[in-house]
C-alpha cells in the first residue's frame, strides 16, 4: 500500500538537508574570500522550497486519486468517500477529478478543496485544506511569488507578509525563508515540519506490530 506521508517526509527532509549542506559551503566560501553570501542562499532557498512545495502538491494528488479508487490503505480508507462508484484504477480516478482539463493544478489549497467536494462524500484531505486554508494559502503565495515574479504575485507576497509581520519580505520569498525568527528556527525547517504534520492528518501511516 501507498505510504504517501512517509514519502513526503523523505522527500522534503532530503530537500533541507541539501540546503543545509549548501549553506555551510557558501558560508565558508564567504568567509574565506570576505563576500556577501545573501543572494546566493536566497536562491537556493527558494529553490528547496520549490522543491518541497512540488513534492507537497504530488502528495495531494497522490492522496486524491487513490482515494476515489477505493484502494486506500485500511488506516484511512473510511476517511475517503467517493459520491460515484470507486474508480478502476489511477488513470481513470485523475480524468474524474480533471473534468476535462489536461492538467490538475492542486497549490491552491481553496481550488483543490472545491475539486474534491464535488467527488467525495467524506475527505479528509478536503477537511484539512479548509481547516488550514490561510496557513495553506500563506505557503501557495510563497511558492507563487518565487515561481512566477510578476507585479500581481510580488504584491500579493507582500500584503500577506505585511499581515502576518514577517520581517524581510522586500528582500523576497528566499530571505524570509532562511531569515532566523523569533523562535530561533528557520521558516523553511518550520514550514516543512508543518506540512508533514498535515499529511500525516490526511494520510497517517499504518502502524506495523513486530513479533
Amino acid at each position: 500500500m501507498a505510504d504517501l506521508s512517509g514519502a513526503f517526509k523523505s522527500a522534503s527532509e532530503e530537500g533541507l538537508r541539501s540546503f543545509a549542506s549548501v549553506d555551510a559551503l557558501v558560508l565558508r566560501r564567504a568567509n574565506e574570500f570576505g563576500s556577501d553570501p545573501s543572494e546566493a542562499l536566497d536562491y537556493y532557498a527558494a529553490s528547496v522550497y520549490m522543491r518541497v512545495f512540488a513534492e507537497w502538491e504530488n502528495f495531494v494528488e497522490n492522496a486524491a486519486t487513490i482515494g476515489l479508487t477505493g484502494r486506500a490503505p485500511r488506516a484511512v480508507r473510511e476517511s475517503y468517500v467517493p459520491r460515484l462508484p470507486n474508480a478502476p484504477d489511477i488513470s481513470t480516478a485523475f480524468e474524474v477529478l480533471a473534468e476535462g482539463s489536461e492538467y490538475l493544478l492542486w497549490h491552491s489549497a481553496i481550488s483543490a478543496s472545491k475539486r474534491l467536494r464535488r467527488h467525495y462524500s467524506k475527505c479528509i484531505l478536503s477537511d484539512v485544506l479548509d481547516q488550514y486554508q490561510d496557513e495553506l494559502m500563506w505557503y501557495s503565495t510563497i511558492r507563487h511569488a518565487i515561481a512566477h515574479r510578476s507585479a500581481d504575485a510580488i504584491r500579493k507576497f507582500e500584503t500577506s507578509a505585511r499581515s502576518r509581520m514577517v520581517r524581510g519580505y522586500r528582500q523576497g520569498p528566499g530571505r524570509i525563508l532562511r531569515s532566523t525568527g523569533g523562535g530561533g528556527g528557520l521558516p523553511l525547517n518550520d514550514i516543512v515540519r508543518r506540512l508533514n504534520e498535515l499529511a500525516e492528518i490526511v494520510w497517517p501511516q499504518e502502524k506495523q506490530l513486530h513479533r
